[in-house]
């Protein structure tokens, strides 16, 4: 996955750009395929009710809502500085209010099309091994876990695997490029003498920095480390970067100026609801669904993992656990506090970044502009 994302995204959007028309377009043809061989699978159907038949009283959670508010950023890249720095490579007048509604509905349709696809291969696993639906997780064991577990048990098994896996290689590569586009469009922005450097030498440092640092989690207890990056890393710091974000677009830049700057661009201003969502709605959901979340957290107490606990009933005596362990071979822990609270400074780093860069670059850089 590095030497890929290297080669490919050492040359900028010249290269990756071309390359994404494939690892864009060829997971459709076989989440297609898949889907096919899974709604013909028995049990199919009991998955695909699972997945449609909604739960209202989930809607009463604010850890739904905050959950659902981080997918949707993950996907879009919202708060990543990927579709900024994509977008920046755009012409002036490129039509952008278009394609951010072109964006959002084709990845809102693929997710929920996705949806029947895993559900029917998870309503086949339910068939084939007696399991119920209520004991899925999301996260890394649903990928590779449940859905292997019903894949390694369909006809031309390890076919069905290479496909699956490759699909989701692609989709990670995806992600990749937009990613490590984003950071080296603010490294070279921000430190001007790394463009004197060659472009590839710059990317490939980064890539290999970003290696490096991924290595524990391939440890055998990276498996802990991925889950409390998945769990915090991707809610909070999203939202407030997201809340920054707008903002500084709508209130400090101003709602109006930025719709008079599209116009000029593409010639029509946003529809009266853009600026209502960037002035109001938006601003006050986000800041709703992290005090929320962070009542909800302080209330619950640290977060739960789940500890191996598969052994004889004499080790589970010595430890205090019931026998009955024994038969889930996991059960739910909670993380070290200190631990804990060493992952929220971690994360919490690239929020205070944003308020220390506004201040300086204000001083710098926008104060006499906002007289004008």
């Amino acid at each position: 996955a590095v030497v890929s994302t290297q080669s490919t995204g050492c040359k900028g959007v010249e290269s990756s750009g071309k390359v994404v028309y494939f690892t864009a377009t060829f997971p459709y043809v076989l989440l297609v395929v898949l889907f096919f061989r899974g709604v013909t699978l028995p049990g199919a159907g009991q998955g695909v009710l699972y997945y449609v038949t909604p739960k209202w009283e989930q809607l009463k959670n604010p850890t739904v809502w905050r959950t659902a508010a981080t997918q949707i950023f993950y996907s879009l890249g919202i708060s990543f500085g990927s579709v900024v720095a994509y977008s920046s490579y755009n012409k002036r007048n490129n039509d952008c209010i278009k394609d951010g509604v072109i964006v959002t509905l084709i990845n809102c349709g693929t997710s929920i099309f996705g949806g029947f696809v895993i559900f029917s291969l998870l309503g086949y696993r339910a068939h084939k091994q007696d399991v119920s639906f209520d004991d899925l997780k999301s996260g890394p064991g649903l990928a590779f876990i449940a859905i292997t577990d019903a894949i390694s048990v369909m006809g031309v098994g390890p076919l069905w695997s290479i496909l699956f896996f490759f699909m989701l290689f692609l989709l990670g590569l995806d992600s990749q490029f937009g990613m490590l586009e984003s950071l080296l469009t603010s490294v070279r922005d921000e430190i001007p003498i790394l463009n004197k450097i060659r472009k590839e030498i710059v990317s490939g440092t980064i890539c290999v920095v970003l290696a490096i640092a991924a290595i524990p989690m391939a440890f055998s207890g990276g498996l802990y480390i991925l889950d409390l990056l998945d769990n915090w890393s991707l809610s909070y710091p999203l939202l407030i970067i997201a809340l920054f974000e707008i903002i500084v677009v709508a209130w400090v830049y101003g709602g109006k100026r930025f719709a008079k700057d599209i116009k000029d661009m593409i010639g029509y201003e946003p529809p009266l609801y853009f600026t209502i969502c960037w002035m109001f709605v938006c601003p006050a959901v986000i800041i709703i669904l992290i005090l929320s979340g962070i009542v909800l957290s302080a209330m619950e107490g640290y977060p739960l993992y789940d500890k191996f606990v598969g052994c004889d009933n004499a080790t589970l005596a010595a430890q205090g656990l019931p026998e009955e362990a024994n038969d889930s071979w996991v059960v739910a822990d909670s993380y070290p506090g200190g631990l804990v609270g060493l992952i929220i400074i971690f994360n919490m780093m690239s929020c205070f970044m944003i308020p220390g860069y506004f201040i300086y670059y204000y001083r710098n850089h926008i104060r006499g502009y906002l007289k004008l």
